[in-house]
């Protein structure tokens, strides 16, 4: 997997991480993420919008695409390429 990858599975790491550490702090609880959308005024919830109802698939998913790219920035043998 590389950055390209990655970008396409995961555009933001900020609402899954939010999630997922939310999760961690209290763990038993429901815990779900959103984001308000100011053009429909609307919630847009994290859990079954990206990740169905399997909470684990966070971790799966989101926690392991983070690695792959905290490798490539702490790896001094891969240039920095810039982002859009």
């Amino acid at each position: 997997a590389d950055r390209e990858g990655m970008a396409e599975a995961v555009r933001s790491f900020q609402l899954p991480l939010y999630f997922h550490y939310l999760h961690t702090a209290y763990p038993g609880q429901e815990i779900d993420a959103g984001l308000y959308s100011l053009r429909d005024a609307q919630i847009h919830r994290f859990i079954g919008r990206r990740t169905g109802s399997d909470r684990g698939r966070v971790d799966e998913v989101f926690l392991n695409a983070l690695n792959v790219v905290m490798k490539e920035i702490l790896d001094p043998s891969i240039p920095f390429v810039e982002g859009e």
